[in-house]
């Protein structure tokens, strides 16, 4: 693997993926820019969820970042 492609490949965060599934990928990022320069913000939401594999966050989790932000604001 080249240089470069491999300083992508830790930019990106996809150590060790195929190229094909990197290629999905950078389609995917188009279309998405492209839906969201024409305000196509449903479409993009839909993509985005159909994408995400994120579980839902505890409590635990959530009181962390609440207090987190208080101690920001205040």
């Amino acid at each position: 693997m080249k240089k470069k492609e491999k300083a992508n490949d830790r930019k990106n965060g996809v150590e060790g993926e195929s190229p094909a599934v990197m290629g999905e990928q950078e389609n995917l990022r188009k279309k998405v820019t492209d839906l969201i320069k024409k305000q196509k913000l449903p479409a993009v939401r839909k993509i985005v969820k159909g994408k995400d594999d994120s579980k839902p966050w505890n409590a635990d989790a959530r009181a962390k970042v609440c207090v987190l932000v208080i101690i920001d604001k205040g």
